[in-house]
């Protein structure tokens, strides 16, 4: 994901919750404005400090992979 600080037409907005420092790259855990979906992203400790991200802002995200994991229709196990 390409994170702006800068509003972008047609680039969904996400809040900041967490920004946890994994050493060399920075993990934050977002909310869509729009819909209140969590999103992960992943960003270069660089980029981190180049940005100053804090938890709250609120940025502005455009996707270049997209990696969805759907919750599992059922939990019981199938008949063998």
């Amino acid at each position: 994901i390409e994170i702006s600080t800068a509003p972008q037409d047609g680039h969904p907005g996400a809040t900041i919750h967490h920004i946890i420092h994994l050493g060399w790259t920075i993990r934050l855990e977002l909310t869509l404005v729009d819909n209140g979906h969590p999103i992960t992203a992943h960003i270069s400790r660089e980029q981190y400090c180049q940005m100053g991200l804090q938890p709250g802002q609120t940025v502005y995200l455009q996707a270049r992979l997209i990696h969805r994991f759907d919750q599992a229709i059922s939990d019981s196990p199938s008949a063998a």
